[in-house]
């Protein structure tokens, strides 16, 4: 029995091949339709290797007795060369429509591919499997795309449409989360991930949460596990990303005091950690540049949160029998009583003292390295 199951794998490899053979010679005389031609050729060869079982310990990947890794590499293989066609419509900004249908056929492609069979596989960033390296090829893929990833990871329609069935859509972004947030968010090339997912996310708990890891990698960095995007120049862009607050000063602290704390947290490290950034004088001007410019805007929103509440609690105080309407910023306090009024603006003065205490030790500690420059 055993023996015939190894045949009927090893049929379904052959065929695999052969198919990818003829597909590929097939696609790249396409003229018209290629994307069309280019979904239907991926998601047949998909289909076939879903028979494949998926290896779950290290030695079965490394021996790969079912051709299952070789078949990804090869799909991914195929997949190439259309992929590198799309990156360089976008670079000349000659994308037609026909590209961007192109984009959708490779974003199915993603997905299914994370569904199966990278969700089944044993990824682990410290064992550069033939799995792993396959997930890393499937997201360079999925960002030539150009789909949002926070879109994918938070919605469950997409800009380019409903592109799978439900289920499947669940599973994917699954293992896409996995990825990002546990594997690959610590791989040199992810620094990508961390802006678009600062620039397109809008929610303060996961930008907190990548501000947290971009922390991680610095600390890694620094103690001997250097990575440029986390240590040399080019960490500035992504600081200026980290250290910005999205409505300036009107900018809601309440709504995004998990990402403002991370981000000041974040700056105190740098601050205490600093001989190795100041190992390159220019970049530890253009840091400190970023920090004032940063803290001067966080100073302004907290004093001009802290009035609005002040007056708010003033007023409460003044007439504490009367029921009003009243909206603290986003939090609708209309249906409270009073005393729960009262509790949510008072707590709200703390989180800004706390704040604010924050940024006041941020300063102290600029101030003592500069005193020993001197």
């Amino acid at each position: 029995l055993i023996q015939c199951i190894m045949y009927i794998y090893r049929v379904i490899v052959d065929i695999f091949y052969q198919n990818l053979s003829l597909f590929f010679q097939v696609l790249l005389q396409l003229d018209e339709r290629k994307a069309a031609g280019v979904g239907l050729v991926l998601s047949a060869l998909q289909k076939q290797l879903s028979w494949l079982p998926v290896p779950y310990t290290q030695q079965q990947e490394e021996a790969d007795q079912y051709g299952l890794c070789r078949c990804c590499r090869a799909l991914t293989m195929l997949a190439q060369p259309f992929v590198e066609e799309v990156k360089k419509k976008d670079e000349n900004l000659m994308s037609s429509d026909e590209d961007e249908e192109m984009k959708t056929e490779l974003l199915k492609f993603c997905m299914r591919s994370l569904r199966e069979p990278l969700l089944e596989a044993d990824l682990n960033r410290g064992r550069k499997s033939a799995l792993w390296l396959h997930a890393v090829e499937i997201m360079g893929i999925l960002s030539a795309t150009k789909e949002s990833l926070s879109g994918l990871l938070f919605f469950t329609s997409w800009r380019r449409g409903t592109l799978i069935d439900n289920s499947l859509s669940k599973e994917s972004r699954a293992c896409l989360a996995y990825l990002l947030f546990v594997q690959l968010i610590s791989m040199e090339g992810f620094p990508a991930v961390f802006r678009c997912m600062l620039k397109t996310s809008n929610h303060a708990g996961v930008e907190a949460y990548i501000v947290k890891n971009i922390k991680n990698e610095i600390q890694s960095s620094m103690k001997g596990n250097a990575n440029k995007w986390f240590l040399g120049p080019d960490l500035l862009p992504l600081l200026e990303l980290v250290l910005h607050l999205p409505q300036g000063a009107e900018t809601d602290l309440l709504t995004n005091m998990d990402k403002i704390m991370e981000t000041l947290n974040l700056l105190r490290y740098l601050l205490i950690r600093d001989q190795q950034l100041k190992s390159s004088v220019e970049m530890w001007k253009e840091l400190c540049r970023i920090k004032d410019q940063y803290l001067k805007i966080v100073r302004v929103c907290i004093s001009m949160s802290r009035a609005y509440y002040c007056a708010e609690l003033k007023s409460l105080k003044e007439d504490i029998q009367l029921i009003k309407t009243m909206t603290t910023r986003d939090v609708k306090v209309s249906n409270m009583s009073p005393q729960v009024q009262y509790q949510v603006l008072q707590s709200a003065l703390v989180t800004f003292d706390m704040m604010e205490s924050v940024v006041v030790r941020i300063e102290e500690i600029t101030e003592e390295k500069l005193s020993k420059m001197h």
